[in-house]
């Protein structure tokens, strides 16, 4: 998506990594051919190849152009982005690779685009009242729609009315390497590195086990994906290994979670915290298992920084008081020995 303009006129003249031969293909600096005409992708100007020893490879404009640099930056990637596209759908070898954040942990994932992946790409094409700056089809078909930022993001109303798969890319990094996509933003599959696909098919398959519906829950630490995000975890009491769930109001939430939920989650009483609140219990043996060792112990199920948490003002400061086994209350007594 095309931003704001920058106007301000470089006294060098604008330099581009890029430039139109007259055959209108756009040639990188380091592959052009000295004494050939070229052409600035944004204003057609000529521009003039600057290559030597001690300045990297570039094209020139004309001292004073009125040229500005993010027009010319975002075409360049842009026309890249539909020359790659196409480059994939023409040869037997041009893979593309999207990096994308697991959307569990949140570390980064490749994820490959093989060779014939796509039939033809195009500029500037309308999806409903948007365009994208470039798209990839299979056939006829959209299969995927491209934006490119150079200063602007792509807004939160045009990222949720683009009705076909889209990924937003830095128009830079677009341009060090128009092969490797690094997802700024996304509307695609989910993105799993190879150890969380383990760990949310075994989330999955404890929860099936409790015939806890597919779909009152995601396995997937994306608050986006449902209202309650599981885990899985062994009993403190029967040794299970059982279904847990976050949702927003937790931890001790003493609002009733929204409906439909998971059986598990239930309003119970609790010594430690005073009171009653919903907690997940064990299906097996019933038992109330505790929101500290779940939500904020680290090596607690559901401790993820992708989570939020509830914040809750304590009587000596900010501290959440704890429930479930005697050993975790004794834990949490001695790090937090001032407190009864």
């Amino acid at each position: 998506m095309e931003g704001g303009m920058n106007n301000e006129i470089t006294p060098r003249g604008l330099q581009l990594p890029y430039a139109l031969s007259d055959l209108e293909s756009l040639v990188s600096a380091n592959d052009a051919i000295k004494g050939q005409q070229y052409h600035c992708p944004n204003c057609r100007d000529a521009v003039t190849l600057r290559r030597g020893e001690e300045r990297a490879a570039h094209f020139a404009h004309r001292p004073g152009t009125g040229c500005n640099t993010e027009s010319a930056i975002h075409k360049i990637a842009k026309r890249l982005i539909a020359d790659t596209i196409n480059l994939n759908a023409t040869s037997s070898d041009r893979t593309i690779t999207i990096v994308r954040e697991c959307e569990h942990c949140g570390q980064a994932v490749d994820q490959l685009l093989p060779a014939k992946t796509f039939t033809s790409a195009d500029e500037e094409v309308r999806i409903g009242e948007y365009r994208c700056d470039a798209v990839g089809y299979r056939e006829s078909a959209i299969a995927l729609g491209v934006e490119i930022r150079h200063t602007h993001a792509v807004d939160d109303v045009k990222s949720g009315s683009l009705a076909v798969p889209w990924i937003e890319l830095d128009a830079q990094a677009v341009i060090a390497n128009p092969f490797r996509w690094e997802a700024l933003a996304s509307r695609l599959k989910t993105a799993l590195c190879g150890p969380c696909k383990n760990e949310v098919k075994s989330i999955v398959q404890a929860a099936t086990r409790w015939k806890i519906p597919r779909h009152l829950y995601s396995p997937v630490f994306n608050p986006d994906r449902s209202q309650f995000i599981a885990g899985k975890e062994a009993c403190w009491k029967c040794k299970n290994v059982i279904p847990v769930f976050w949702w927003k109001g937790v931890p001790f939430a003493e609002t009733a979670p929204p409906e439909p939920r998971p059986p598990t989650i239930q309003f119970r009483y609790s010594k430690q915290f005073g009171g009653k609140y919903w907690a997940n219990t064990c299906p097996q043996c019933k038992s109330t298992q505790g929101d500290n060792f779940l939500f904020l112990f680290d090596n607690g199920p559901l401790r993820s920084s992708r989570l939020p948490l509830r914040h809750i003002p304590g009587v000596h400061g900010d501290v959440t008081i704890s429930t479930g086994p005697g050993a975790v209350n004794e834990f949490i007594n001695k790090v937090f020995g001032k407190y009864p």
